[in-house]
């Protein structure tokens, strides 16, 4: 090898496995996709038997490298510790060996962390509810979205909100080893990971918000036996929708909080004081998280991980003594390039999520509801066009409004008014004209306020609390040709 072959790599990552090689296979495939690709691997047993050692070395990189463990920690913790002393580069980052980076993971953390000279960043995750379909589909999904961070930063004020797990962190080689490593599960009232991430912010290491999603994540903790089953299916269908620019607005437009309706209508009574008194616990340097499992859920130390193992199915280890409508918002915004003519279809997993900017509700096998007094769709023709853009969508009114007034859109462009829609309750055409002298930026938002809204809950039709006024089905768009050409 030369000198240059000798260089250590940008990035060192790390991951904990025991026993479930098939789901570590896909983990490293989302690692190999990346689009910043100067890295290395260190996957890191703990102690496994099964074939984990042989699926590393079928796969062939020269970056990755595998190294077993003789004695079993029982949790990441141990095993992470000793894949930071193996590590070589200058910055750090963990996957979890049953999560999912998106392609641009790394590229977004390590911009941001560069760019923002910060010590230590975050992606957002979407994390996949155990109650969604089997075998996975868009229609029906269940999407949380955590590591949302505070603006942009982070704060540990508040028990989920502060969350950002492992697997959506990039950080300089200074943090762990100021913080001498990962604190072992025995020593935690919570999760290991989010008490690392508490002690990087008491250190006053500056931590930074990347505000996209980067992860997707399959967690075992939310799937009672997961650890008994074979196979991968659910990170085998992630990874093959990695290469659809839809995908990643797809997840947001799937999370409930990603309209901010919704967020309004659940928020917690007394939320304002709970989180004046957690922001004054971290100030004394008590973690809130910690806290809440202490006194909520009665846990002492190291019951975090034995819950955590026996619900995976694992045997007990027994032990020795918000912000998300505005990344929903970011991600549209990133994938919403179309290329004339253009057919839309707004049904779940038909891609038409990547147009849906604000104020929809989860998208069905159907289409989509708006969700609040107002909605937007932003597209990005690239350029200017050289003519008027025809927008045609498919869409009705909020069935409750059938034997009165028919609901009502009324379209915009930006700020410039275009077209008032009376929507009835079966589905027709509605169609508006963009003009080209309004699109010198090549970007479209048309806004859709509805003047009036009403609920199922409301019209006794049924418990759905949603504000509701008109669904869209499916859409076209195409320059507007002149009677000349």
């Amino acid at each position: 090898m030369t000198g240059a072959d000798q260089r250590p790599p940008a990035i060192s990552i790390v991951t904990a496995t025991y026993n479930r090689s098939r789901w570590l296979a896909c983990a490293i495939e989302s690692a190999l996709k990346q689009t910043f690709e100067d890295w290395e691997l260190i996957v890191v047993g703990d102690a496994c038997t099964d074939d984990t050692g042989e699926v590393v070395a079928g796969i062939n990189d020269r970056r990755i490298r595998f190294i077993n463990l003789t004695r079993n920690f029982g949790e990441q913790a141990g095993p992470n510790n000793f894949g930071i002393s193996q590590a070589t580069a200058p910055l750090l980052a963990f996957l979890n060996h049953d999560d999912i980076w998106l392609p641009n993971h790394l590229a977004l953390c390590r911009e941001t962390l560069l760019g923002q000279d910060a010590d230590f960043v975050f992606g957002a995750s979407a994390h996949m509810a155990a109650g969604s379909p089997s075998p996975l589909r868009f229609d029906g999904l269940g999407i949380g979205i955590s590591g949302t961070g505070s603006g942009y930063g982070w704060s540990p004020a508040g028990v989920e909100e502060s969350v950002a797990p492992a697997s959506t962190w990039l950080m300089r080689r200074e943090v762990p080893e100021t913080l001498r490593g990962w604190r072992l599960g025995r020593e935690c009232y919570t999760d290991p990971s989010q008490d690392f991430l508490f002690r990087v912010w008491k250190q006053g290491f500056r931590i930074r918000a990347v505000r996209e999603i980067t992860v997707v994540m399959i967690t075992s903790a939310r799937r009672p036996g997961s650890y008994l089953a074979e196979g991968a299916p659910e990170q085998e269908w992630v990874l093959r929708q990695l290469d659809d620019p839809a995908f990643v607005c797809e997840l947001a437009a799937q999370a409930y909080e990603s309209n901010e309706w919704f967020n309004s209508r659940t928020r917690r009574r007394g939320a304002a004081a709970v989180l004046l008194a957690s922001r004054a616990l971290a100030t004394l340097g008590v973690s809130p998280r910690s806290l809440y499992f202490r006194l909520k859920k009665g846990f002492s130390a190291g019951d975090y991980i034995h819950n955590l193992r026996t619900g995976r199915g694992l045997p007990s280890f027994v032990q020795p003594s918000g912000e998300v409508p505005s990344i929903r918002f970011e991600m549209v915004r990133r994938a919403c390039r179309v290329d004339l003519p253009a057919e839309v279809d707004f049904a779940a997993g038909a891609g038409g999520a990547r147009f849906l900017a604000s104020g929809w509700s989860r998208p069905e096998g159907w289409g989509v509801w708006n969700d609040g007094p107002e909605a937007r769709l932003l597209f990005d023709f690239g350029s200017q066009p050289t003519a008027d853009i025809e927008v045609e969508l498919t869409a009705a009114g909020f069935v409750s409004f059938a034997e009165g007034p028919a609901p009502a859109a009324e379209v915009r462009l930006g700020e410039k008014p275009l077209a008032t829609w009376n929507l009835g309750p079966e589905p027709r055409l509605h169609s508006v004209r963009l003009p080209r002298e309004c699109l010198a930026n090549g970007v479209a938002q048309l806004t859709f306020s509805f003047p009036v809204v009403g609920s199922p809950q409301a019209a006794g039709i049924s418990d759905d609390p949603r504000e509701l006024a008109m669904r869209l089905i499916r859409g076209r768009l195409a320059p507007v040709v002149s009677p000349t050409e």
